[in-house]
């Protein structure tokens, strides 16, 4: 560290300091010496004249604003992304000990190796990504505070969305102001400024398989520095006997005879013959005999069911238990299928063909609940009171067509969703008073992304839902003042860029005398295709729309006591249970107690109280185990009781030890392509060496230059 003086004035002023310093001195000394010896001695004198010049040529010194100058050097340690799988399939191996003791010292050692001369950037990743700032292993009773701990519980494994996870994180970084060390007024060498990937790496331990997201070895596409790669599990393929997958319709109606479809898969199972049971209630319905022929077996065996009871129907598919299989909690399969008694009836209507009504279309056709029909406005001329559910795209239009029709529905109790374009008449729609206004003040459109509200409560979608549809692509939506009354509540609101805004996207209006819903943008159709590309099915936006027309289809005027529950959740979901109260005039209450009563398939019962929460209720209650549970909920207004009974079922999540047989192969190809090597645990201390020899992950030397008051510096 260099240090030198400043000042704000040019540096000869600072001899005449000294000369006023001097001159000050022998005027209060030179003329007063022989006065002053007679008191003090001449030595003492002197030294008081030298203390004076000092003293005042220092003062006047100061008047100069000195400052003191250093030349800091500091060091810009490489990046290492320290991801880590915390899946449950790790231990489902002959190895499951060493990896819950003595592999997580090993690789505790490593991080704090690499943890000396690199800057690392943990995550852990399975049912879902999450980073910390320190790591955290599994009885470390040390950590950070917001650590996290690796135990392999993890159900799902989603390799791709920790690829996401780091684009977001280093997205538009600058590789120096990331470390936050140089402010916006130091000097930096320009040897600093390098790109980002080029000091940069991955550190991923895995097994390699994955149940969720798109396929790695194409999800890393963006990235250009090295992944090392520490290959986790085994490939041996292990005796087992599981359930690859069962192929059914989620809902059945009452009299009919419905397919179910289980592919068998057997690993060195040969000879054997086992049964399949499917049982409902626990009693066996049906079983078919299947004898494996071969060492790498696979079988589809079909069943024809009856639908006979209404409501959540839940089956078990079982499969004998052979000796020696590597796990037994593949050889079941819980299945759940709702029996309705009929169909309810949705009607489209728009102004003009559009790719967006074919998207809704289709992804409400997965459920035999509907019956669809689809007119354009203008050759439309049925009864609307036919139907349960009214579609409205682009209606009220710039066009004529649909004034008429759209005025007479602005005060039926039917329930319709708009779906409102650019190209849709504002002004005609903000005369119907829907609980919705929006204000256009030009012909902007803005390109709008879905975020998820967290505090709605109307219903619930599933996690995965939840977070792949935020990754969707924009809507386009008119530039304008959204005005909405306190009735309307957001699923999801607009995301213009970076910016979160308030304004919806997809709304309902919760007035039971108005039950509406509102998607404001053109352009959903490409909500599937995205669904598609990310996840190979349509899942996420099948759920969406059927959830929305669900909920709105059975919305009736006459029903003043309503339980929102999703009926199918994941035991590693978080379930949200909604209530609403209307009185006689149907205006929201949340004044009153509202109690429910869940009972589990061993008939034990917990009581809860609902939380009032902006117009209705709201109850939180945690994850659940798998299994089918009842509920029976009270509330009583006045003199007035009202109660509600349902189902809903938690599914077990199987999906990590469906497959057992790690995928080796694939991080062999995703290290060669990212110019990496793949490592076992054996030798994962291997990487510290391979990382020395990369030139560009060096530390970068660079100097700061930092100014302090010359008073204030610690002399």
């Amino acid at each position: 560290m260099n240090f030198g003086i400043v000042t704000e004035y040019p540096l000869w002023f600072v001899p005449f300091c000294i000369i006023l310093g001097i001159i000050y001195s022998l005027a209060l000394y030179h003329k007063k010496t022989d006065g002053l010896t007679r008191q003090f001695s001449r030595m003492l004198v002197r030294i008081l004249a030298v203390f004076r010049f000092v003293l005042v040529s220092l003062l006047a010194f100061l008047l100069l604003s000195p400052l003191v100058k250093s030349n800091i050097k500091e060091y810009d340690k490489p990046i290492i992304i320290f991801a880590h799988d915390n899946s449950e399939s790790i231990i489902l191996t002959k190895d499951s000990t060493y990896y819950k003791t003595t592999y997580l010292d090993e690789v505790k050692h490593l991080y704090e190796q690499l943890s000396e001369d690199y800057k690392l950037i943990p995550f852990i990743f399975g049912d879902s990504l999450k980073t910390w700032r320190g790591l955290r292993f599994n009885g470390d009773s040390e950590g950070f505070a917001l650590s996290e701990t690796l135990t392999f519980y993890a159900q799902t494994t989603n390799i791709s969305a920790l690829f996401d996870g780091i684009s977001q994180r280093l997205e538009n970084v600058n590789l120096v102001e990331t470390h936050g060390r140089v402010s916006p007024h130091s000097r930096v060498s320009p040897h600093s400024r390098v790109s980002l990937h080029s000091r940069m790496s991955l550190i991923l331990f895995t097994d390699g398989l994955y149940n969720r997201g798109t396929n790695p070895l194409y999800a890393s596409d963006n990235f250009t520095f090295p992944f090392y790669i520490v290959a986790l599990g085994d490939t041996t393929i292990r005796r087992d006997l599981y359930i690859l997958k069962t192929n059914h319709n989620s809902i059945a109606y009452s009299g009919n005879i419905f397919p179910l479809e289980a592919i068998i898969n057997a690993n060195h199972c040969k000879g054997s013959s086992i049964t399949a049971s499917l049982l409902h209630k626990g009693k066996v319905i049906s079983s078919k005999q299947v004898k494996i022929d071969s060492d790498i077996f696979s079988k589809n065996i079909d069943f024809k069911l009856k639908a006979e009871n209404k409501g959540i129907q839940h089956y078990q598919l079982v499969l004998t238990k052979l000796d020696d299989e590597i796990t037994y909690k593949n050889n079941i399969a819980d299945i759940y299928i709702e029996v309705l008694d009929d169909k309810q009836k949705i009607l489209i209507l728009a102004d003009a063909p559009h790719p967006d009504i074919s998207a809704i279309k289709s992804a409400l056709e997965t459920s035999r609940n509907y019956d669809i029909e689809e007119k354009l406005i203008s050759e439309f001329n049925g009864k609307i009171d036919s139907y349960n559910l009214l579609i409205l795209h682009q209606i009220p239009s710039l066009k004529s067509e649909g004034f008429a029709l759209s005025e007479t529905l602005a005060s039926y109790t039917l329930p319709i969703l708009y779906i409102l374009t650019p190209n849709s008449n504002y002004p005609r729609f903000n005369s119907l008073k829907q609980g919705l206004e929006i204000i256009k003040k030009n012909s902007t459109i803005n390109e709008a992304y879905p975020t998820y509200k967290n505090d709605f409560t109307l219903f619930s979608l599933s996690e995965y839902s939840k977070k792949l549809l935020e990754s969707f692509p924009p809507l386009n939506v008119p530039y304008g003042d959204y005005k909405q009354s306190i009735f309307v509540s957001s699923l999801f609101t607009q995301r213009i860029g970076m910016v979160n805004t308030s304004m919806p996207l997809i709304a309902f209006n919760e007035d039971m005398r108005l039950p509406r819903a509102f998607i404001i943008g053109e352009g959903i159709w490409r909500w599937k295709l995205k669904n598609y590309h990310l996840e190979q099915n349509h899942e996420a936006f099948n759920e969406l729309i059927n959830k929305l027309a669900q909920f709105l289809a059975v919305r009736e005027l006459k029903d003043r006591f309503r339980i929102n529950i999703s009926n199918k959740l994941y035991e590693n979901e978080r379930i949200i249970i909604g209530a609403e109260l209307y009185n006689k005039t149907y205006e929201a209450v949340n004044n009153v107690d509202v109690g429910i009563v869940i009972t589990d398939s061993n008939n034990k019962e917990y009581k809860f109280q609902f939380t009032p929460s902006a117009q209705h209720y709201v109850l939180s209650l945690g994850t659940l185990p798998s299994g089918t549970y009842r509920y029976k909920a009270k509330a009583s207004l006045g003199k007035e009781n009202f109660v509600k009974t349902g189902t809903f079922i938690i599914k077990s999540l199987v999906a990590e030890g469906t497959q057992l047989q790690d995928d080796h192969h694939i991080l062999y190809l995703m290290a060669k392509k990212h110019e990496g090597k793949l490592y076992y645990p054996h030798n994962m201390n291997d990487i510290l060496s391979e990382l020395k020899t990369n030139e560009e992950l060096k530390p970068i030397v660079y100097y700061k230059q930092k100014y302090i008051d010359f008073i204030d510096f610690p002399f």
